[in-house]
């Protein structure tokens, strides 16, 4: 087994509309994510409320950039915010 497969089986992608207001996410399980943007956002992850996640304060998504992966190690929610309206698009890939 290769370290730095990914494992899909029975999940798909969702997506996240962002956009200058705060949105988040349903609680996702936990596991490694991959995310990604069309927009630069600004994500954060909370157990009950992420939404207060601020361009300021949030981890940054660039724009069309690499997927970057995210471990969710309890049930959370992800927050995001961006300048513009825009899809953060997640999909878990690892227990």
């Amino acid at each position: 087994m290769f370290d730095n497969a990914i494992i899909i089986e029975g999940h798909s992608q969702q997506t996240l509309s962002v956009s200058s207001s705060a949105a988040e996410t349903d609680v996702l399980a936990p596991g490694t994510y991959a995310m990604w943007s069309d927009v630069d956002c600004y994500i954060k992850q909370h157990q009950n409320d992420a939404s207060d996640v601020t361009t300021s304060t949030g981890f940054k998504i660039t724009a069309n950039d690499s997927v970057m992966p995210v471990r969710i190690s309890r049930p959370s929610k992800i927050g995001a915010i961006a300048g513009s309206n825009g899809t953060l698009s997640y999909h878990k890939i690892a227990q």
